[in-house]
């Protein structure tokens, strides 16, 4: 093979090894994908989803939220980092129903830790196989699986 020919392989491969991490992601939140269970713990439900909520509500008015009247008699809110109004994906709490949304969110998250741990591999040289590995066992570390406080949609 010549060096296009190679580059080409390599851009392919790469690829691949993403859209492969994203069904291993997909496989792990399943129940999420399909509706049967929502990711939730009690940092979810009593501060950042207040807060996307607020967030999203004041900016689908076109309002940035500079301020949130709410709590201690006033907190800024644009100043906060932990609302992440900046974050990329914030801007998929924008429409329909929220807390669905967060869920989205957290899937995503896993799915570009993944992805991107696997892009670093794959810069640093490493094979295909062993930089999807890499990003395999990251997704499904037990730091990772215990990230996820798996919640029944009925509850």
């Amino acid at each position: 093979m010549n060096t296009k020919e190679n580059h080409t392989f390599y851009r392919q491969a790469t690829i691949l090894g993403v859209v492969i991490l994203g069904g291993i992601t997909c496989c792990k939140l399943w129940p999420l994908l399909v509706g049967t269970k929502l990711i939730a713990d009690i940092d979810t439900l009593t501060q950042w989803y207040p807060w996307h909520v607020f967030g999203a509500k004041w900016l689908q008015r076109g309002i940035i939220p500079l301020w949130i009247p709410h709590i201690f008699g006033g907190s800024p809110f644009l100043a906060l980092p932990l609302t992440a109004l900046y974050f990329p994906t914030y801007w998929l709490y924008w429409g329909g129903e929220l807390f669905w949304r967060h869920s989205l969110v957290v899937g995503l998250h896993h799915w570009l830790a993944a992805a991107f741990l696997f892009l670093l591999l794959r810069s640093w040289k490493v094979s295909f196989w062993g930089a999807l590995l890499g990003g395999f066992l990251y997704s499904w570390s037990a730091r990772s699986l215990y990230a996820i406080p798996w919640v029944d949609r009925k509850s």
